[in-house]
């Protein structure tokens, strides 16, 4: 069986140390959060949790702010401190964005972890975020 460690909100600084040490223990890859913009408030429940709030309080973003890299740039930079790690966004939203521009970004990704990035996309759920991007739902 393999295993996927979830580095979602983990501070910058310990991104390195935290995909060294999930390689360490054997883990197949390492996991990323997959968003551009986090809006304050929106109308769609969040889907995982119980009561339909986000883990975070949207009247107060300064308590719970993780940082979102980017996936890829993330994935080239952890790609350099291991050597069989895999890398793996929960589910890239590609519609948010140009998929010329994420094929480049997947391929240079690829430069500097060779053969051990994974895609796996999606739609998307949040539809104040596509709006704050003005892309199309």
């Amino acid at each position: 069986m393999k295993f996927f460690q979830s580095l979602h909100g983990v501070e910058p600084e310990q991104l390195t140390e935290l995909a060294v040490h999930a390689e360490h223990l054997g883990f197949e890859g390492v996991t990323f959060g997959d968003h551009l913009v986090k809006p304050v408030s929106y109308t769609n429940d969040y889907l995982y949790s119980e009561d339909g709030r986000p883990p975070w309080d949207p009247e107060n973003l300064d308590d719970w702010t993780p940082p979102y890299p980017d996936a890829w740039v993330a994935s080239a930079a952890l790609g350099q401190v291991t050597s069989r790690l895999r890398f793996l966004p929960y589910v890239y939203v590609l519609p948010m964005r140009h998929p010329v521009h994420v094929a480049k970004q997947l391929a240079t990704a690829d430069v500097f972890a060779p053969g051990r990035i994974i895609l796996g996309l999606g739609a998307g759920w949040l539809k104040e975020e596509f709006e704050a991007l003005m892309a199309p739902e």
